[in-house]
């Protein structure tokens, strides 16, 4: 049912999107224009999450650094109070940049589940203040639509 629903909203906006092409008065420069927007979004949120993989990876046994890395990947794709999927906005760019950015997105999401499910077993966690709020942070981030 859910997955239905995600296959419907993703068809919903390219046919919208598509319309809009068709049938706006506008240019072929600002069609050109749009979809060289949402290609520039995706190479960037590409580039982002790997230097946040990069850095969390490196950074593994900094408490502050995972905790503050955890609060950047939840808001990066926050808008409003409002959780986003994270290929929003990039909807009709390459298929293959769209596989980019899905494995740069759930490399960084693997680790964090992967560090929350470490520290959650361990029975020491609850005397320390920075575990703690790394695991809240750490929740907050896997937490997603």
């Amino acid at each position: 049912e859910m997955d239905f629903k995600k296959a419907k909203s993703h068809i919903s906006k390219t046919y919208d999107q598509l319309f809009s092409f068709i049938s706006n008065p506008g240019t072929v420069d600002d069609v050109i224009d749009e979809i060289i927007e949402k290609r520039n979004l995706a190479i960037s949120r590409i580039i982002g999450l790997k230097l946040l993989s990069k850095v969390i990876q490196d950074n593994s046994g900094y408490s502050s650094v995972i905790t503050v890395a955890a609060k950047l990947f939840n808001n990066a794709f926050t808008h409003k109070g409002k959780k986003h999927h994270y290929l929003s906005g990039i909807e009709g760019v390459d298929p293959s940049l769209q596989k980019c950015v899905r494995k740069a997105f759930f490399g960084v999401y693997k680790f964090f589940v992967s560090k929350y499910n470490e520290l959650i077993l361990r029975s020491d966690v609850l005397a320390d203040d920075s575990k703690c709020n790394m695991i809240i942070s750490l929740a907050a981030a896997i937490i997603f639509p």
